[in-house]
């Protein structure tokens, strides 16, 4: 396996020893610019004193209007690269009409998840293309059958930001640049994503960086495989020398050394199994399949404080106002409970939920969209004498 890193701000290049191409993002053509179009002889320049190759990316979508322009501007750049990466396909087929013998890494990160289609882009291109970019969702045994059907290079991310989201609509603040905001949802065990926007889209990182380096690292002989690290925004005078440790020794212990300095948690992606679902765990109930004696339906809505929906299949247990409740969320957290408030859609009162598909009843703290609800017990009403 061979490196390629992004520079960061601070112009820092990674050790030409172990890292072999380095990649530059410019404003108007990346989702993270760090630098101007001024900076990129000074760059080149340097990277040739070094024996880096330089490698200029422009990860963004353009419309029709925007299309010719972008590609008048790459060419003019051109002459100071050794590589254009590029994510548009009509930009890429733009650049290689107008210059036959450009070379370009083509970055087939999104949505291309078989040999079938990857085959079909190094058709396309020709020997125009030097490299496929790939999804951070392959796993390790999709890689190793990409590698023995596709004739090119392969490059998939082995350290730092991962991108998971981007959209060309401005979502943070329409009309504004570089607006960067964390984000939550209630569907997602995972809190604080960090969001960007510049004027070219909205962008999401993964929670946590992607750190699969030490699995990575003695799996791939050679030169066709490649591995891309960003270490953008972390402190790079530290672990640059660390991670140089490492690629020479190979050992668990100087890994552990690099982690522990490392400012950001750090997981395993999708390489050694699909955890695709993880990050959203409310969206499924894993204990669907755990019913037991006792079920009355599941949670489809609710607003807090206020209310939540239930849709009762023909046989869950029916409730009545004032019975035991508990529920089970996605987590597998138990939460119980007292039914209030009982009645249909149409803000009827109901004396109980038999023979109702859907029911509305007062919100419970914690019980939320996916919670499965279970009928515990029903207190009778005491029998009051009368005065005799």
């Amino acid at each position: 396996m061979q490196l390629v890193a992004y520079l960061d701000k601070d112009k820092f290049f990674p050790p030409s020893s172990f890292v072999k191409e380095v990649i530059v993002c410019l404003r108007d053509f990346s989702s993270r610019p760090v630098f101007a179009k001024e900076d990129l002889p000074d760059l080149y320049a340097e990277a040739q004193r070094r024996g880096q190759q330089l490698l200029l990316e422009c990860d963004l979508l353009f419309n029709s209007e925007e299309l010719e322009r972008a590609s008048a501007e790459l060419l003019e750049l051109e002459s100071n690269t050794d590589c254009l990466r590029i994510l548009d396909t009509g930009l890429a087929r733009l650049l290689v009409e107008q210059i036959r013998s450009l070379q370009i890494d083509l970055m087939v990160n999104w949505g291309n998840h078989n040999s079938e289609g990857l085959l079909g882009w190094n058709e396309a291109f020709g020997s125009a293309i030097r490299r496929l970019i790939l999804s951070p969702e392959i796993s390790h045994s999709m890689l190793d059958g990409f590698i023995k059907k596709i004739p090119r290079q392969v490059e998939i991310p082995v350290l730092g930001a991962l991108q998971v989201f981007y959209s060309r609509r401005l979502l943070l603040s329409e009309g504004k640049d570089d607006v960067q905001a964390l984000a939550s949802s209630e569907e997602s065990a995972h809190k604080n994503f960090p969001f960007y926007q510049n004027k070219r889209g909205t962008f999401m990182d993964h929670v946590r960086d992607l750190g699969i380096l030490d699995d990575v690292v003695n799996s791939f002989q050679g030169e066709q495989v490649w591995g891309r690290i960003d270490l953008r925004g972390r402190p790079s005078e530290v672990l640059w020398p660390l991670l140089e440790r490492f690629w020479e020794s190979r050992s668990a212990e100087d890994w552990l050394t690099f982690k522990e300095q490392y400012t950001r948690a750090l997981f395993k992606g999708y390489f050694r199994q699909n955890k695709s679902s993880s990050l959203f765990r409310k969206l499924k109930n894993e204990h669907l399949e755990k019913q037991h004696d006792g079920f009355v339906g599941e949670v489809i809505d609710y607003t807090k404080k206020e209310y939540i929906v239930i849709k009762q299949p023909v046989w869950g247990h029916h409730l009545c106002e004032a019975d035991w409740i508990e529920f089970l969320t996605p987590e597998g957290k138990k939460i119980g409970g007292r039914v209030r408030d009982l009645h249909k859609l149409n803000g009827h009162v109901l004396k109980d939920s038999e023979h109702e598909n859907y029911f509305v009843m007062k919100a419970v703290k914690g019980a939320i969209v996916k919670s499965q609800l279970y009928f515990t017990k029903r207190e009778e009403a005491p029998v009051v004498s009368s005065p005799s």
